[in-house]
């Protein structure tokens, strides 16, 4: 039988179109197969990396918070106590750590356990599953204790899994060193991790259908619940039979810290195993999934492979009989035709006027071209379109990479405006910022505006103009025909010759900050993929600008908090010597005492010559030696605000006598001119010479460096109804630019820890309430000076003042007890008080004093307030209660009105009191003086 033309064509064609279509299809297969293999080896090491970041998390997480337990402030409170011996104190400490450390748990309950151990590695608080336990044991010899106690500061020292001591599973610890300002070791914060905690976030790892995660250490911990599975379980620990002898290298470079890719099983039922280091502890994570989990998918891709084809040989086949079919006219002219629409000439059409196949095969050739310059047609619109949503893209990460590097908040406003402008080809754009204190949209970011425009409207209110009413509504506003909106806006927008117009809100989690503006000069139309993405570039800005607000709330809270603890440690300082000070002050009344009263009688006593010289010389320098000690006293006494007659000339002068001894170190001369007519005035003398030390002392300061010292002069003067006192310095002036500046609380130029920045805000204050001023006139190089001015008040409803009426001498007391624990004190006493007509009779402390009142009745009680045993205080208050009429007769001396006892129990006993040191003269004029039922007075 012999084929015809259309047959062995057909024949011929069908064989060369179906092997080839074979064999590509199954190369085809394999390269599919290959990849979905290639996919599978990449998503498990993405996913492997990505167990390994989280696991990285959480151990940076844990030693964030060791290092935050251990700058806790009752760690310090604790150790500091116990440095001190305040068992006490040092208790209560432990118990705000105990509840602290507790309620971090309960926070945190990732922990087993949260421990604070001594610097001998004696447990001191320990937190157990939420439970504080007391019985605490030395773990001085653990291992993690010498580690985390030899760690540097701010490191955190991770134990391998170990066995816990108090839990019943392995444990992750956390360990790091609690040091003192002296980087001495005072103590280490212990957190215990169960292994279960690892363990549960590895197996909530989802690795295909069946996968599971594991975790390798060093010392061959396998980690995970399903651990089991991959190394199989023998007895007394041993591998079992399930465990694949290719497995164990795997293993072995696992617990070498290399990363890779592999698998292991038979030929049919192997598992795919991706594995990634975790190099700083010495781990290593493994992921395992079954080849079968991914059957399915490749088992698909097959069929799909088979199908197309399948489908591609009939077609094939299909479409060489039906070109066979009709390929009986003029093959050459067709032959021509096709030619040049193969060369790319979709223009060209085929023109055969044949009704036959061919003619149809022409026509429908011919609607093929039309169609397919249709389809190139909307191929290169529509890879225009990609395009430009490409830059739509870009220009959104470009805009979450400017936030990314920095949180200049008008940085990034600039650059996101750019970008969407470059990218939507407009011309014009505008950001602006609600202020929610005055409810005004400011303009902070702009491009392609007018001046005049700007001058116009540069602020707008909510609901004001499309713009505002963005803000208002928090949606978009599209303009499409401007004539829609209020003529201000269309006036506005036809001067800047704008045909088209966007509005998007920038909202932060459904709070509008602002709004972002575009528009052109030309008609367009924004399609609603371009709002959308405008939209979307609003919330992802909003989002920023609540971000960046917030860091730099917290950046300015954080500087303010540091520099305010900084000013308060400092104040502590000055206020803990200030209390030295005045310790050293009273130790020295009782021997200046005995001394100015030894040295007044060795004065009667008529000596000669260079005997007499010398006592009187001794006399002077003890009476300026009580004099400093009574300045110092005074100047460190803590009191309330009590104003009475002040002579102000004096009451410099008794401030200079304070600070003589630093002029001179510091070689600057004093020129003082004081007014002698100076009328006293009302006011605080306590609180001036906190004003003068500070001014003095800030002038020495400032001439200190100078080779050859400086001069100060202070000088004072009547001005009408004021007072004004000048201190001028020759030091080197102050700055212009910080002379605004020098009051405000906290202001210093000085070094850390050398002022507070209070002294002169304190002076300020004290001046305006006196109703005064001060004020500061300086030039750099031209010395400073400072002016006080305070009003002369005599009287005054709300001040206090002299009683009027002074009372006469009484004349001198016949019997005399005196109470004191000082021996010279009392020896002197017995010795002189007799010349005066005066019958002494002395007790050493307050329980010997009691046993006389009890017997013998005296006219005065010379009592000093603080002895040992039973103080003059308490002596008082035994004589209240037994005998009322001799507490009448109670006077006091001290060297001790510095301390709030002191201070407190002098102000409720309210009885008169003498000052040591004293002199003996002063001492009489005291005993002279009729004895008051009122207040007391101090002398």
């Amino acid at each position: 039988m012999t084929l015809g033309l259309q047959k062995k064509l057909l024949l011929i064609l069908a064989l060369s179109i179906v092997l080839p279509v074979g064999v590509v299809g199954y190369i085809g297969f394999r390269v599919v197969q290959e990849t979905v293999v290639e996919q599978i080896r990449t998503e498990m090491l993405n996913q492997a990396e990505n167990v390994v970041d989280d696991l990285q998390q959480f151990l940076r997480q844990r030693r964030k918070d060791t290092l935050i337990i251990a700058e806790n402030p009752a760690i310090r409170d604790y150790y500091t106590n116990v440095e001190y011996g305040l068992r006490e104190e040092a208790g209560v400490a432990r118990e705000k750590l105990e509840r602290f450390l507790l309620e971090y748990w309960r926070r945190e309950p990732v922990y087993a356990q949260l421990r604070f151990l001594d610097e001998g590695g004696q447990e001191i608080v320990k937190v157990t599953q939420g439970q504080v336990i007391r019985a605490h044991r030395s773990r001085a010899g653990a291992e993690y204790f010498v580690q985390a106690r030899q760690a540097a500061e701010g490191e955190v020292y991770i134990s391998p899994f170990t066995p816990s001591e108090d839990l019943q599973v392995p444990v992750l610890r956390f360990g790091t060193p609690v040091r003192n300002p002296w980087q001495e070791v005072r103590g280490v914060i212990v957190l215990d991790v169960s292994v279960t905690i690892v363990r549960e976030m590895l197996d909530r790892v989802a690795i295909a259908k069946t996968g599971y995660a594991f975790l390798v250490d060093r010392q061959s911990h396998v980690v995970g619940k399903v651990a089991e599975r991959l190394v199989g379980a023998g007895r007394e620990g041993q591998p079992g039979p399930a465990a694949a002898a290719e497995l164990l290298p795997i293993l072995r470079r696992m617990q070498q810290g290399q990363p890779g890719m592999g698998s292991f099983g038979g030929a049919a039922d192997f598992s795919y195993i991706a594995y990634r280091p975790i190099p700083e502890m010495g781990w290593s994570v493994g992921l395992v999934a079954p080849s079968a989990d991914y059957r399915e998918r490749i088992t698909t891709l097959r069929g799909y492979g088979a199908l197309i084809t399948g489908l591609i040989v009939v077609l094939g086949v299909a479409a060489i009989g039906w070109t066979i079919r009709r390929i009986t006219g003029p093959i050459q002219k067709l032959e021509a035709a096709t030619s040049r629409v193969a060369e790319g000439h979709l223009d060209q059409e085929i023109e055969l006027r044949s009704r036959d196949e061919l003619g149809r095969l022409a026509v429908s050739f011919n609607a093929m071209v039309r169609s397919l310059r249709q389809r190139n047609q909307e191929i290169r619109t529509r890879g225009e379109e990609v395009m430009q949503r490409n830059k739509e893209l870009l220009a959104l990460n470009a805009i979450i990479g400017t936030a990314a590097r920095s949180l200049d908040l008008r940085e990034l406003l600039h650059a996101a405006l750019d970008k969407v402008l470059d990218v939507m080809n407009l011309e014009v754009g505008a950001v602006r910022l609600l202020d929610e204190a005055t409810g005004l949209l400011q303009l902070v970011a702009h491009r392609g505006l007018s001046e005049q425009y700007l001058r116009e409207i540069e602020v707008l209110r909510v609901g004001e103009g499309m713009t505002g009413r963005v803000v208002q509504s928090g949606e978009p506003i599209l303009v499409e025909d401007i004539h829609e909106y209020p003529k201000l806006v269309e006036r506005v927008m036809r001067k800047q010759g704008l045909e088209s117009f966007v509005a998007v809100p920038l909202k932060s989690k459904e709070k509008v900050l602002g709004a972002m503006s575009f528009s052109s000069h030309h008609a367009r139309k924004f399609s609603p993929m371009e709002v959308n993405l405008l939209v979307s570039i609003g919330h992802q800005i909003g989002s920023f600008i609540e971000n960046a607000r917030l860091y730099e709330e917290t950046r300015r809270a954080l500087s303010e908090l540091k520099e305010m603890h900084e000013h308060l440690v400092q104040s502590e300082k000055l206020s803990a010597v200030g209390r030295l000070v005045a310790g050293v002050a009273h130790e020295l009344n009782n021997p200046l005492t005995s001394v100015l009263i030894f040295s007044e009688t060795l004065l009667g006593w008529n000596l000669q010559g260079n005997a007499h010289k010398a006592v009187e010389r001794i006399h002077t320098d003890a009476e300026r030696c009580a004099k400093i000690v009574r300045n110092l006293l005074a100047f460190a006494r803590r009191q309330e605000a009590e104003k009475t007659l002040v002579n102000l000339n004096e009451l410099i002068e008794r401030t200079v006598e304070l600070l003589t001894y630093q002029l001179k170190v510091e070689n600057i001369g004093l020129h003082l001119e004081l007014a002698p007519d100076l009328p006293a005035t009302v006011a605080d003398p306590h609180q001036l010479q906190q004003v003068f030390v500070n001014i003095i002392t800030n002038a020495i300061e400032a001439m200190a460096p100078a080779e050859n010292g400086g001069r100060l002069a202070i000088s004072s003067s009547r001005l009408g109804d004021l007072i004004q006192l000048r201190f001028q310095d020759s030091g080197p002036g102050i700055p212009e630019e910080i002379l605004g500046k020098i009051f405000d609380p906290f202001f210093t130029t000085k070094d850390v820890g050398k002022g507070t920045g209070l002294g002169l805000s304190l002076a300020y204050g004290i001046i305006q309430e006196h109703e005064g001023r001060i004020y500061v006139r300086s030039r750099p190089g031209a010395g400073t000076t400072f002016f006080v001015e305070i009003p002369v008040r005599v009287r005054d409803g709300g001040w206090a003042r002299p009683e009027e009426g002074a009372e006469h001498p009484r004349g001198l007391p016949r019997r005399v007890l005196v109470v004191d624990d000082e021996p010279h004190l009392l020896e002197i006493l017995r010795e002189n008080l007799p010349g005066h007509g005066i019958r002494v009779e002395t007790a050493s402390d307050g329980e010997k004093a009691m046993q006389i009142l009890r017997r013998r009745s005296f006219d005065v009680v010379l009592c000093d307030v603080k002895m040992p045993q039973v103080a003059g205080s308490a002596l008082y208050a035994s004589i209240r209660e037994e005998l009322p009429d001799v507490a009448e007769r109670f006077i006091f001396m001290t060297g001790d009105i510095v301390s709030e006892s002191s201070q407190a129990f002098l102000k409720q006993a309210a009885r008169p009191y003498i000052m040591k040191p004293f002199s003996l003269d002063e001492l009489i004029a005291f005993l002279e003086r009729p004895i008051p039922s009122g207040r007391n007075q101090p002398e």
